[in-house]
């Protein structure tokens, strides 16, 4: 909570959102809804093959890492995507 009083917000900081604020921006950048790092792709289950992979410097680790760019949510391989509606 940041605030006080009735000024009272619910909000979140640190590491964590600085890391999703810095992915939506890769996003954006090269028109992806989605941007996962390789290890989130193989941890579900599917080849970053068919999807275009990029490879960074995380902004405030300085480390190399290498995403997977996805175009549309509907790009995602099949098994991935039956597993959402169960």
């Amino acid at each position: 909570r940041v605030g006080y009083g009735e000024g009272v917000d619910l909000t979140t900081i640190g590491p964590t959102m600085n890391v999703a604020r810095w992915l939506d921006r890769v996003a954006k950048e090269n028109a992806f809804q989605i941007v996962v790092t390789e290890e989130v792709a193989a941890r579900a289950g599917w080849s970053s093959d068919a999807h275009k992979r990029i490879d960074v410097v995380e902004p405030v680790t300085l480390n190399p890492m290498a995403l997977v760019g996805i175009g549309r949510g509907r790009d995602l391989p099949a098994s991935i995507l039956s597993r959402s509606k169960g």
